[in-house]
């Protein structure tokens, strides 16, 4: 008794009826025995045999772990575009286009490489922990990254480097691999600091500075700018004043407490370092004094009662 093949094409897929020997054919695969198709291999991949229960990835692709055997074999993306990058005080907003070539994926993230070179732009280190990246430096979802705490007259290197979910696969080494592109600058030089000559606090809720332009204002003075907040309340509240002036009364303060002062200068390159000062209120030291006077009066009051009730 012989048995005939029935083979029917259904689209990429080849149908044999249960009386059919025959395995599928070379470019297609059946994924479980239990399959009654064999399926045409996905994109970018083969089978050479019969009995292929799933497609090799050509030349250049892959198929990461959690990939359907059904999905098509993809690569690495291509370089990041477009480079953009955005200069304030000690920081620096990058921001590029997405790769042209995602690989045939859609898991495309973004990773910022940081150096620090030295003045010949030949030296170059990893940028110290010091440097914050936001919202982080690995593993961005969108092509755009904030850099702070960076340091002045410093020269940078960043790389952005564009992956996706095969890219680790790729037997070519990491560095060859990855597309990459450069942006470098140098900040600019710090300002000296300001010099303040004057604070008074006469009343108990406003104070008056006044101070001296830096040594090396590297530029025309644009403004100052005064930032102030009570001791050891940085993180919590604080109150950020401008003015083109060299002084400047601050009011609304709260009798009896201790507020830091930190006081800058601004020109066209950036800002300059801070003068920080504490002040006080005047009256705080008497408040104390008066304190402390009725804390030992009531103390003496108390001992005289508990040997009087003794008696």
């Amino acid at each position: 008794m012989f048995f005939v093949a029935q083979q029917v094409k259904h689209d990429s897929m080849l149908w044999f009826d249960s009386a059919s020997l025959t395995a599928c054919r070379p470019g297609t695969y059946k994924a479980s025995s239990m399959d009654a198709y064999c399926t045409k291999c996905p994109p970018h991949s083969f089978s050479h045999q019969e009995k292929a229960s799933e497609c090799s990835c050509e030349k250049g692709f892959y198929r990461a772990d959690m990939d359907p055997r059904s999905m098509a074999c993809t690569r690495p993306p291509s370089a990041a575009e477009n480079p953009i990058s955005t200069l304030n005080d000690t920081s620096v907003t990058l921001e590029w286009s997405p790769p042209r070539d995602s690989g045939g994926r859609g898991d495309v993230t973004y990773n910022v490489h940081c150096r620090k070179c030295a003045n010949d732009g030949k030296t170059c280190s990893p940028c110290s922990n010091s440097v914050h990246f936001v919202p982080r430096q690995f593993g961005l979802s969108i092509p755009k990254v904030l850099i702070t705490d960076l340091l002045s007259n410093t020269n940078y290197t960043f790389s952005i480097e564009a992956v996706n979910g095969v890219s680790d696969l790729s037997p070519t080494p990491k560095q060859q691999l990855l597309q990459l592109f450069f942006l470098s600058f140098t900040l600019p030089l710090s300002l000296s600091a300001v010099n303040v000559i004057l604070k008074e606090r006469k009343s108990k809720d406003s104070i008056t500075l006044a101070w001296q332009g830096p040594d090396r204002p590297n530029g025309v003075i644009v403004e100052y700018e005064v930032i102030y907040y009570e001791k050891n309340q940085r993180d919590q509240n604080y109150t950020v004043l401008k003015t083109k002036a060299h002084t400047m009364t601050v009011e609304g303060l709260k009798p009896g407490t201790t507020y830091v002062f930190r006081v800058r200068a601004r020109t066209d390159g950036g800002y300059g370092n801070y003068d920080m000062l504490a002040i006080g209120d005047p009256n705080q030291s008497t408040i104390l004094a008066v304190s402390i006077a009725g804390g030992i009066v009531l103390l003496i009051f108390l001992v005289a009662c508990f040997v009087v009730s003794g008696r």
